[in-house]
């Protein structure tokens, strides 16, 4: 539970500074792209591996929930680094639309 909720708030720092950080130099931006996708990717074997200790061993409901919790938290996250990293940003569009009207 701890790995997989660390893993989800270490992502949402990492894309709160890649996405919304103002002063963030282009060499940082490529950085931090491929550290959160790495970080994603240790997230989702945390989730497999996690499945696979719920197959071995019988948990408590509570420890189930617990873990429940972390993988959609990892999901989330990793969700939503896939969605803000493929869709254009807004400041793009308006910018696309501005040179099309000249």
């Amino acid at each position: 539970f701890a790995f997989l909720v660390l893993c989800s708030l270490t992502m949402v720092t990492l894309m709160y500074f890649l996405f919304y950080q103002a002063y963030i130099m282009p060499l940082d931006t490529s950085f931090l792209t491929i550290a959160v996708g790495g970080i994603a990717i240790e997230g989702l074997c945390g989730i497999i591996n996690s499945l696979q200790a719920m197959k071995i061993s019988h948990l408590t409901l509570s420890q189930g929930f617990l873990l429940l919790a972390g993988m959609v938290s990892v999901m989330t996250a990793d969700t939503a680094f896939i969605l803000k990293e493929l869709l254009p940003s807004e400041a793009w569009i308006d910018q696309y639309r501005m040179m099309n009207q000249s």
